[in-house]
């Protein structure tokens, strides 16, 4: 019985509550006597003044449930967007560690070695906008010059050759010589230069830059919830656009489409973000006399 209850409890209640309307709406004619029959009214009106009452009644209590229903509905969808984005958002974590650190780990080597990060870093609060218009205001043109050489430069390709062993990364335009070179016991390795960094930048810079264009994209509209991944990713996000400030910023020349904007804006939420933090955790210090106030 309370099984059959449980399965058929609105068709019950609905019945029940057609069953009582019926009953009130029926009763004046079975009862021969009423006083309002003496003010000329007859049982058919009562009848009919009844049923217009038990309508509205039904019509106010109809639109509340209506209300009610549509606010656990709103609720409940408002509840599973936000899920929906907190898992979207770990599931971009797993994403960004595999297609974008991953190969950064291999760029950020040659860079540091080739003395590029340590030159970019210099200026690193400065970078924001991330065009060719910010770069020339930040660096002098002798400063670029230098940079570009660094890209070039033989301690560049020689970093690039020895990770490619090291990593057995299989990069285009190396050929290892099986002979001996002059009976010294090393084995030559001969580089296509071009072919080199043809691989390097297509498959390493150009690939980190796309991936975490298109990872940023999911925060940037919203799609996924960057709060729950900031404290664990903002970190080395933020190192690795300062890193590649060059190669983002001269995609981006005036009058011409910007590349990587969603990447830039995921850049600029995570530093405002990571800033407010410090100055927060300054002042609250600063506040407990743990430094002094014009600790810098």
């Amino acid at each position: 019985m309370k099984k059959f209850l449980k399965k058929h409890k609105r068709k019950i209640i609905s019945i029940i509550l057609i069953s009582v309307s019926l009953i009130i709406i029926l009763i004046p004619l079975s009862i021969k006597e009423l006083p309002i029959f003496s003010c000329g009214t007859n049982k058919i009106e009562i009848i009919e003044k009844i049923s217009q009452i038990l309508a509205s009644l039904f019509v106010i209590v109809g639109t509340v449930i209506a209300v009610w229903q549509y606010y656990l509905s709103s609720k409940s969808s408002i509840i599973k967007m936000q899920t929906d984005k907190v898992q979207k958002a770990i599931d971009l974590s797993e994403y960004y560690k595999n297609e974008v650190l991953t190969p950064f780990a291999v760029v950020n080597c040659v860079y540091k070695t080739a003395g590029i990060y340590e030159f970019l870093q210099k200026d690193k609060a400065q970078m924001k906008d991330f065009d060719v218009e910010e770069m020339n205001d930040i660096f002098s043109q002798d400063e670029i010059k230098k940079l570009n050489q660094m890209y070039s430069s033989k301690q560049f390709l020689k970093r690039i050759v020895e990770i490619n062993e090291a990593f057995n990364l299989h990069m285009n335009g190396f050929a290892v010589n099986e002979t001996k070179e002059g009976g010294s016991g090393k084995v030559v390795i001969k580089v296509d230069v071009d072919k080199a960094m043809n691989d390097f930048f297509n498959n390493y810079v150009t690939k980190v830059l796309n991936n975490a264009e298109q990872f940023a994209m999911y925060f940037t509209h919203n799609v996924a919830d960057e709060s729950v991944v900031y404290q664990s990713l903002y970190p080395t996000y933020i190192e690795m656009c300062r890193t590649l400030y060059y190669d983002i910023s001269k995609c981006s020349e005036l009058g011409k489409p910007k590349l990587y904007r969603n990447l830039q804006g995921l850049y600029e939420i995570w530093v405002k973000k990571s800033t407010t933090a410090r100055q927060n955790i300054k002042a609250e210090e600063t506040n407990n006399g743990t430094i002094p106030e014009n600790f810098q």
